[in-house]
């Protein structure tokens, strides 16, 4: 039986706007002329025995007869023009030489028809012009169907429309990421799938997909943007790895977008996922060049396996309004990693209204290795939870340079594994307003590199190993954080057994490299940084952490609450203002350290003590009001010996015990602070209270497995835990 091709019956016309034309005007005349004032006959039959009154009006995108759509016929070349119900030129044709068997415009080439857009002013184009104002990668023969390769439709597309606006239409493009072809330079730059050039706007519908073609390369990208500038990548739209089906085992550099030594990019609106390495990264050129101005909005990273946003070396990225989720597989598996390599910077990185969520280790790391800067970094209402380490992780390298003047405003940090916020080897930093809450550290925790020690040395054989123990041979060691074989510069955590120094030989336990040592630089301390309004409640262990190698630190007006300390300093030159501490264990307790000022906060209901003085000199704690402690809780205790401590004017009543301040230390000054004795109270408890409850005179206590003559106790002497009497 002979196949038949079913076509439209009748021709269709459309308005500006692409809808089908209702009430148009069609005319037809002599070739060459106006068809409005020069007409000829035109028929609705092939006979040519019908006429049609000009101008023929439309319904629906049909010419109609009557009422029904019908074709037109002429027995002449002829001209034509086709005008909407307000007057507005569609098409028009001066010759054209079809027959009415076929729909009226027919073979006419898009240079031979008008276009006029409507409005005072407009002037007549072709409709070739208009219509090339944007491109489509099926342009270029870009097929997305999922299965066909559309590398190269895609990358003729892009370069035939640059400086406009080109569109992928729905559909699954399949294309090539994978690459281990490099551009030439002194660093390593991947190749991609599609590199795009200055002055490009891509449009991903969305209901397009940029899909990753399974490999076992483990570099590359889907877009990379090179030493270009003005370009935007935008619209909805899907660019998606081959995590799931990647068929290699190592690697990491596999990425959605590459900007590198790129200006004035911005991507916006899309949803990046399942990539092998970051879905974004945003570094250097081959050539060394930074990008800058890069702003990212509205954007979801989701499933990559090693961060959901890099920035290597960059200045002035813009990020808001997006979501970096669940990355896992390989170091660093962050939300966002701000990570300068040594010897980088990246100045003023801006993230507002942003979500880190559900990451292996944290949500946002800013962690400049290797004498890396990070200057400026702010954060503004971000929220991190459910991270497998810290919720932030602001750091520097352990050396100098390290992380200066990051603000956080606003910022949220709750659930996390490990610790709300660290900073570590921070200056100025500014952490104001937000909520720390139910992590399984430290709130925060404050303090500089875990005692890290940078060598410089001028010669060495062979190549140390991160995670490696290195030792000098006079008992000092420490493990390798970082080593740069081209400026000799080894970089230890966590030195201990003594110091090293120049003249030592440091050698690689695991690798057996080796270094001259010409001079060894100790960290820097965590300084000058503050919290400010924050509230910080329910974490494992202490509220605020200042550890040893931190100074000169505030923290203002927080309300923290049940924590194990509220806040715990073990160093000095420490300030805490205005803050309310209740249902901690302890509200301050100064470990270690001196010159520590705690004035104007409210302590209620914390377990053990409001403020604790251990081992601390030259501390003040001054016009603090505590109120309700536990049991056995005492307002303010001092254990330090000769430890010149002072405490003025403070306000403690019922601390739950009758000495509502404690001290073993005679140096400690008390200056008009005002203690309120206790009421006697009640007990109620197993075994004898004597020597195990402290209590007012006057007291009672029952002794639940208590019997004849010992179920009662009354408190009749003393002022500790002796002098009670059984009943």
């Amino acid at each position: 039986m002979t196949t038949l091709s079913i076509q439209p019956p009748f021709p269709l016309i459309t308005d500006i706007d692409g809808q089908p034309l209702e009430d148009g005007y069609i005319w037809i005349g002599v070739a060459n002329l106006s068809p409005i004032v020069n007409p000829i006959a035109v028929y609705w039959d092939a006979a040519l025995t019908q006429p049609a009154a000009l101008p023929v009006r439309t319904r629906g995108g049909y010419p109609v007869n009557a009422g029904t759509p019908a074709r037109l016929y002429v027995g002449s070349d002829y001209s034509i023009q086709v005008q909407n119900k307000n007057g507005s030129v569609l098409y028009s044709a001066p010759q054209a030489t079809e027959r009415y068997s076929d729909p009226v415009i027919t073979g006419v080439s898009s240079a031979e028809v008008s276009f006029l857009q409507a409005g005072s002013g407009a002037v007549v184009r072709t409709a070739q012009s208009k219509m090339r104002d944007v491109v489509s990668v099926k342009d270029f023969g870009a097929v997305g169907d999922g299965v066909a390769d559309d590398t190269v439709a895609i990358q003729a597309a892009v370069n035939a429309a640059a400086g406009r606006t080109l569109y992928f239409d729905p559909g699954v493009y399949m294309v090539q990421a994978g690459s281990t072809a490099t551009i030439p330079g002194a660093y390593t730059v991947f190749r991609g799938a599609v590199q795009i050039p200055s002055n490009s706007e891509l449009v991903l519908h969305p209901d397009c997909r940029i899909q990753c073609i399974t490999t076992s390369l483990p570099s590359g990208c889907a877009f990379l943007i090179y030493q270009a500038s003005n370009v935007t990548i935008r619209g909805g739209g899907t660019i998606r790895g081959d995590r799931y089906t990647h068929t290699g085992v190592g690697g990491e550099q596999l990425h959605g977008i590459a900007i590198r030594g790129s200006s004035k990019v911005t991507i916006r609106d899309l949803d990046i996922d399942n990539w092998w390495g970051d879905g974004i990264l945003v570094a250097i050129d081959a050539n060394g060049v930074a990008s800058s101005l890069v702003t990212i909005d509205n954007v979801t990273v989701n499933q990559c396996r090693r961060n959901g946003l890099s920035i290597v070396q960059a200045s002035h990225v813009a990020v808001s309004n997006s979501r970096f989720l669940n990355t896992s597989g390989i170091a660093p598996e962050c939300g966002v990693d701000v990570e300068p390599d040594p010897g980088f910077t990246v100045v003023a990185a801006q993230f507002v209204n942003c979500y880190f969520i559900g990451n292996a280790q944290d949500g946002f790391m800013s962690a400049p290795q290797g004498q890396a800067t990070v200057i400026g970094l702010s954060l503004t209402n971000c929220y991190s939870s459910g991270n497998g380490r810290y919720g932030y992780w602001i750091a520097g390298d352990g050396v100098t340079p390290f992380q200066q003047a990051a603000t956080l405003v606003g910022c949220h940090s709750i659930g996390n594994t490990s610790h709300g916020v660290l900073l570590a080897s921070t200056q100025r930093c500014a952490w104001t307003g937000g909520i720390v809450r139910a992590n399984g550290g430290n709130g925060f925790y404050i303090r500089g590199e875990f005692n890290d020690v940078r060598l410089n040395g001028t010669s060495s054989s062979g190549t140390f190993v991160v995670g490696e123990t290195v030792a000098n041979g006079l008992g000092a060691s420490g493990t390798v954080r970082s080593w740069n074989a081209v400026t000799k510069n080894l970089v230890l955590r966590g030195v201990t057994g003594g110091a090293f120094a120049g003249g030592n030989t440091a050698t690689g336990g695991t690798s057996g490299a080796t270094l001259t040592v010409v001079a060894a630089i100790t960290e820097p301390a965590s300084a000058q940084n503050s919290i400010v309004g924050s509230q910080i409640h329910d974490n494992a262990n202490n509220g605020i952490f200042f550890e040893t190698t931190t100074e000169s630190n505030v923290v203002d007006g927080c309300v923290v609450s049940g924590n194990n300390s509220g806040i715990r300093i073990d160093t000095s030159f420490n300030e805490i203002t205005g803050c309310r501490l209740t249902y901690n264990v302890t509200g301050v307790q100064l470990n270690g350290g001196a010159s520590n000022f705690v004035q104007g906060c409210h302590f209620y209901g914390n377990q053990s003590s409001g403020v604790n003085i251990q081992n601390s000199t030259d501390n003040t704690v001054a016009n603090c009001m505590l109120r309700s402690l536990g049991i056995q809780g005492v307002g303010i205790t001092v254990t330090s010996t000769n430890g010149y401590n002072r405490l003025t004017n403070n306000d403690v009543y019922n601390s739950g015990r009758f000495a509502n301040i404690t001290r073993t230390d005679t140096t400690t000054v008390l200056i008009n602070n005002m203690e309120v004795q206790n009421a006697p109270s009640a007990f109620q408890n197993s075994n004898s209270p004597e020597s195990v409850v402290a209590a007012p005179v006057g007291s009672v206590y029952q002794r639940t497995d208590g019997g004849a003559s010992t179920s009662i106790y009354i408190k009749e002497s003393g002022t500790g835990n002796t002098g009670w009497v059984a009943k």
